[in-house]
C-alpha cells in the first residue's frame, strides 16, 4: 500500500527526502523572530518539519520540544457554569507540564530520574483531582483545592531543564495549533500565554486565510512571522518523494507499480490538482494501486491516476465543507 506514514516513521526511514525539510528547519532556527507560524496547504509537510526540527536539536544547545494537543472537543474546556476559565488554565498548565516532562523522560532519562521524577508525582496528584472534579462537578458542588496559573509550574520545570543540560535555547513547537479542543478560540488564547516561557515558538496552522499575504498583516504587527511550507509544489521534490515510496512498495509486492511510466505531466497534474497536498497524493496513488491490482490487464497509469485523483480531490473538498474551518485566534 502506497500510504502516507507517521511522520517520525518516515524521518527515520530511507523514504525521507531530507533536503527540503532541513532547509525549512534552518530558516526556523536562523530567523531572529521569536514567534513563527508555519503556513501551507493541508498535507504539505508542516508536521514533518516540526518533528524533524525536534530530532535535529537533540544533543545540541538549542533544542525543540514538539507537541500537539487533543483536537477532540471537551465540554470541560468550554467555560460554562461547571467549568470556568480558571479550570481551563489549570488544566492546560498540568498538561503542558506533562508534555515537557515526557520530552525530558524520552530523550534524557538519566536527567529525568535525577531531577524531574518528583514533578511527575506532583502532577499525578493534580490530574487525579481534575478527574475527580470532572466526574462529580455536574452532580454536586465541588471545588479544587488548588488552581495552577499559566507557567506556575511549567516555567520552573523549563528553567531547571535548561540549567541541568546547559542549554542556550529551547523552542516550543505546537503542531495543528488551531485544531486544539475542537478549534475553539479560548484554548488557543490560553496556550498562547505559554509562548513567553520559551525562547522561540513555532506553530502550524491550517487556517486557509493565512495562505494569502494580505491576511497576515495583523499577526505580523503582533510580532509573528510566517514561513511557508510548500515543497509539495516542487516537481523534483515530489518526484523523489513518490519514487522512494513506490520503490519501497514494489520491494514488498508481487504486483509492481509501474513507476517508470510516471511522466512529468502526471506528476505535475498531481501537484496541481492537490495544490501540493502530499498526504492526498499518497491517497490517490494508493487508490490507483488498488485499480492496478483489481485489473492489471486494463491498467492505464495516466487514465487511472486521473480517475483516482478526481475521486479523492472531490471527497477532500466535501470533507472540508462538512468540517469546521480552522481559524487562528492570536
Amino acid at each position: 500500500m502506497i500510504k502516507y506514514q507517521d511522520v517520525k516513521q518516515v524521518i527515520m526511514s530511507d523514504d525521507f527526502v531530507r533536503e527540503p525539510v532541513d532547509s525549512i528547519c534552518k530558516n526556523i532556527n536562523n530567523t531572529s523572530s521569536k514567534k513563527i507560524i508555519l503556513s501551507g496547504e493541508r498535507g504539505s509537510g508542516k508536521s514533518m518539519v516540526l518533528c524533524n526540527n525536534e530530532i535535529l536539536g537533540l544533543g545540541t544547545n538549542n533544542q525543540c520540544i514538539s507537541i500537539s494537543f487533543d483536537a477532540v472537543g471537551m465540554n470541560v474546556l468550554t467555560p460554562n457554569k461547571y467549568f470556568n476559565e480558571k479550570f481551563m488554565i489549570h488544566y492546560y498548565e498540568v498538561i503542558m507540564c506533562y508534555k515537557i516532562l515526557d520530552y525530558i523522560k524520552k530523550y534524557y532519562g538519566l536527567t529525568y530520574e535525577r531531577y524531574f521524577k518528583d514533578y511527575e508525582i506532583l502532577l499525578n496528584k493534580y490530574l487525579t483531582s481534575i478527574d475527580n472534579y470532572i466526574e462529580k462537578s455536574v452532580y454536586e458542588k465541588i471545588f479544587l483545592r488548588k488552581y495552577l496559573t499559566t507557567g506556575e509550574l511549567s516555567a520552573e520545570i523549563m528553567g531547571k531543564f535548561k540549567s541541568c543540560l546547559g542549554l542556550n535555547t529551547v523552542t516550543l513547537a505546537i503542531d495543528r495549533f488551531d485544531w486544539t479542543n475542537s478549534k475553539i478560540s479560548k484554548s488557543q488564547e490560553t496556550l498562547s500565554k505559554y509562548f513567553n516561557i520559551f525562547d522561540k515558538v513555532v506553530i502550524t496552522t491550517d487556517d486557509e486565510r493565512m495562505l494569502d499575504e494580505s491576511n497576515r498583516t495583523l499577526l505580523k504587527e503582533k510580532g509573528y512571522s510566517f514561513i511557508d511550507v510548500n515543497y509539495g509544489k516542487d516537481l523534483e521534490v515530489v518526484k523523489e518523494i513518490i519514487k522512494r515510496r513506490i520503490e519501497k512498495h514494489n520491494n514488498n509486492s508481487h504486483i509492481a507499480f509501474p513507476i517508470e511510466n510516471m511522466t512529468n505531466q502526471i506528476y505535475q497534474s498531481l501537484i496541481d490538482k492537490t495544490t501540493g497536498n502530499i498526504t492526498l497524493m499518497f491517497r490517490i496513488l494508493d487508490e490507483t494501486n488498488s485499480l492496478l491490482r483489481w485489473n492489471k490487464y486494463d491498467f492505464d497509469i495516466s487514465r487511472d491516476i486521473n480517475m483516482a485523483c478526481d475521486e479523492k480531490v472531490k471527497k477532500e473538498k466535501e470533507f472540508k465543507k462538512i468540517g469546521k474551518p480552522s481559524r487562528l485566534y492570536l
